[in-house]
């Protein structure tokens, strides 16, 4: 498929390689159809609505239909929704991790504080948050995170459309 040696070929094999597009994969799934409850819970049509959330990146864009939820629904019901929302930011930040982080063999990391879970088999992605404070994440956990956004998504759709009246396009 590639002429030549890529780095990221050296660093992870296919399999490897495969998790991380599966993590983005459904990341991307999940962004999208939040993208159009937003767009439901709003009043608005794909048109319209794609004014609003075309230039959102994920982590606002929930912010916006938790806001939105929270003007619909009562606080009980509402807690329901932080509560999933809370595992989807989670999830959100260890794809960011794996997306945007610099994958380097897990023998190379000097790191002391292994608390992210990385317990030195393979490569660990290193994603800088600000100066002197770095996020890691094992290749382990790609698996995880992938499942954490089918779960949200499920978990999504079967709010909205209990609690916010939503139904698929036919």
């Amino acid at each position: 498929m590639f002429k030549g040696k890529l780095v990221s070929h050296v660093i992870l094999n296919d399999i490897q390689l495969k998790a991380i597009g599966t993590v983005a994969v459904e990341c991307a799934m999940v962004d999208r159809q939040i993208e159009r409850f937003i767009w439901h819970a709003s009043g608005l049509e794909e048109t319209q609505g794609k004014i609003i959330t075309a230039a959102m990146q994920l982590s606002a864009r929930l912010d916006l239909l938790q806001a939105l939820v929270k003007a619909k629904v009562t606080e009980q019901i509402l807690e329901k929704f932080v509560e999933f929302a809370s595992e989807l930011r989670v999830a959100i930040d260890e794809r960011n991790t794996m997306i945007h982080g610099l994958w380097l063999p897990g023998s190379l990391i000097k790191n002391a504080d292994r608390s992210l879970g990385f317990t030195g088999d393979g490569p660990v992605a290193r994603r800088r948050l600000k100066a002197g404070e770095d996020k890691e994440i094992s290749i382990g956990r790609a698996d995880a995170v992938a499942l954490a956004f089918d779960k949200a998504s499920e978990r999504l759709l079967e709010f909205v459309m209990t609690h916010l009246r939503w139904k698929p396009p036919a």
